[in-house]
């Protein structure tokens, strides 16, 4: 940030609250990013899905920005799994498509993205108002940490 003349204290509270103010701003015009995040340690192929998922009714219009995931282990095992489904199992709000992303766990860390930002990814959707929605790890063998990280944003429904 590049402040508007000399240090003070004056000058500091315009600077504060012309930036407070944008993100006021932003926030009210539904551009506002955010991460939900599900991170789910010893993740395994038996445990309940209970464990490994988390359930969220979106507020207000979202946009799926970026689904990732996440995996840590100390040996290569199988893939792991970031899901995002609709909790009635009703594919029509998700456009019929499967949003899911997945790693083969290396030694150590890996991650894979499916980013939704850009306007030739072909799975670009919003997710309504009123549904309930599901976040779920899933793995074919155990892990020390598996994380899936939702990155939405919020979209008002112009009337």
């Amino acid at each position: 940030m590049t402040l508007s003349g000399t240090v003070t204290q004056t000058a500091l509270r315009t600077d504060f609250d012309a930036l407070t103010l944008s993100l006021s701003s932003n926030t009210l015009l539904g551009q506002e990013d955010f991460p939900l995040t599900l991170r789910v340690a010893s993740l395994a192929v038996a445990m309940d899905v209970s464990l490994r998922s988390v359930d969220f009714t979106a507020p207000d219009d979202l946009e799926l920005r970026v689904l990732r995931v996440l995996v840590t282990h100390t040996a290569a095992v199988g893939n792991v799994t970031a899901t995002l489904t609709v909790t009635d199992g009703d594919t029509a709000y998700l456009l019929d498509q499967t949003i899911s992303v997945s790693v083969a766990s290396l030694n150590g860390t890996a991650q894979a993205s499916l980013d939704c930002r850009t306007t030739t990814q072909a799975k670009r959707l919003r997710l309504l108002r009123g549904v309930r929605y599901r976040l779920t790890l899933s793995t074919a063998a155990t892990v020390d940490v598996g994380q899936a990280t939702l990155l939405l944003r919020s979209r008002r429904r112009t009337r």
